[in-house]
């Protein structure tokens, strides 16, 4: 059966036609077609008009679990946000929790138009359990920390980042990263081992770099060398690698970046919250650099609303830059869906014949839209809100249709959400 929505404004987010006004047909969890719509039997018809159809965000770095630590240490920096108030509690959290905790994520991801994300946090396995259940598309990697260079230990860290794929290999919509945490918390030899292993099973290499000015420091001061030129050295960079943060990086660095084709994971609203700065995402553009759009978990954010985040990042570069052009309405949605997909090694990102069906609808009737303007895109970024999305579709399901969800019992969520937080909490 052929899913078609119709008679909408379609932001396909390709340079060359930007917009189609018309119609757009999935079957078989792909792009049918694009434009006129010529009934057929059997039909699933969905009314477009007062609607935008567009691909679906790609949220390139987050800890879904930490939905149950969300409004835990608010106005806290980095450093003693994590010692004091997360790693403590972080302690405390169970398989069962990883779990719960994730199925929030998704639940809100979701409803908020995200249709596939980049993972790296403890319960690797339940957390991949819960994109299965939830319909999104998801790259899982576990976090890992190793301070030792010692080669047994290091062997036990890295099993981690495998023990739990087997029940996973060759899902259709779950891939793998090779996670470890940042500089700070591994050791050198532990880094280029997490590089290997990523290269030698063609998955992403996924880590923080240069989240903080001290975190920056530190590691010059200890290697001699950036972050980035660390990871560099150490043979860790490459087109499968995704850097969160970057928010302190040098000409060099970003010259490494574009040169290596590595991506960064920008999440301003996080590095805002926490006071670690302000990544300069429109220079990293300008030397060549995929930048794609993350949230961080839901404790440094505090939500997971991507283009929330996407907006936040073009308002702070045109600022940064004093340059109103900085970064550009299509060009910062293609940082939320395109470069995400091309950074996370996912097909897609436009609305084409024969891309994945993975995309939304977004209701443009509200007073907020009104009008609705000459430029769409615009219309998207500057003005709409996560909760105009009226559908979310992954591989041609509907996964969310006007606050209905077809795969998660958010009730349920909710219960175990709030008696997991409670626990956690207690002690």
């Amino acid at each position: 059966m052929r899913t078609i929505i119709s008679d909408a404004t379609l932001l396909t987010m390709e340079e060359a036609t930007p917009v189609i006004h018309g119609s757009i047909g999935v079957e078989d969890g792909r792009i049918a077609f694009l434009g006129e719509y010529v009934p057929q039997e059997g039909d699933r018809v969905i009314d477009g008009q007062d609607h935008l159809v567009l691909p679906g965000f790609v949220n390139a770095h987050a800890h879904s679990p930490m939905t149950l630590l969300r409004g835990v240490g608010d106005d806290l920096p980095l450093s003693r946000w994590l010692q004091d108030a997360i790693f403590p509690r972080e302690d405390r959290m169970t398989q069962e929790d990883f779990y719960w905790g994730a199925m929030a994520a998704m639940a809100e991801m979701t409803a908020a138009g995200t249709v596939a994300f980049s993972e790296m946090y403890m319960g690797a396995g339940e957390i991949a359990r819960a994109a299965d259940e939830s319909g999104l598309r998801a790259i899982v990697g576990r976090g890992l920390a190793c301070g030792s260079e010692e080669r047994g230990e290091m062997g036990e860290k890295l099993r981690l980042a495998t023990d739990f794929c087997g029940a996973f290999q060759d899902h259709p919509r779950i891939g793998f990263s090779v996670a470890p945490h940042a500089e700070y918390t591994c050791s050198p030899a532990f880094l280029a081992a997490c590089g290997e292993l990523a290269q030698e099973r063609g998955w992403l290499f996924h880590t923080h770099a240069s989240e903080t000015e001290s975190e920056h420091r530190e590691c010059v001061a200890r290697h001699g060398m950036t972050p980035v030129a660390l990871l560099e050295h150490l043979g860790c960079l490459s087109g499968r690698a995704v850097l969160a943060h970057c928010v302190h990086v040098t000409e060099e660095d970003m010259g490494i970046l574009a040169q290596r084709r590595a991506a960064v994971a920008h999440c301003p609203e996080s590095n805002l919250k926490l006071g670690s700065g302000m990544a300069p995402a429109a220079a990293l553009r300008k030397r060549g650099v995929t930048v794609c759009m993350g949230t961080d978990g839901a404790a440094s954010n505090n939500d997971l609303d991507l283009l929330s985040e996407t907006r936040t990042a073009a308002f702070l570069q045109k600022g940064m830059e004093r340059d109103a052009g900085a970064i550009s309405a299509f060009d910062a949605l293609r940082m939320a869906t395109v470069e995400g997909r091309r950074a996370l090694g996912l097909p897609g990102g436009t609305l084409s014949l024969g891309a994945p069906a993975d995309l939304i609808l977004l209701n443009t009737s509200g007073c907020h839209m009104l009008p609705l303007g000459e430029d769409p895109y615009a219309a998207v970024l500057y003005c709409a809100k996560s909760s105009d999305v009226a559908l979310t579709m992954v591989d041609g399901r509907i996964l969310y249709r006007n606050g209905v969800f077809y795969a998660l019992d958010v009730e349920r969520i909710r219960r175990e959400v709030t008696r997991s937080r409670g626990r956690i909490l207690s002690r």
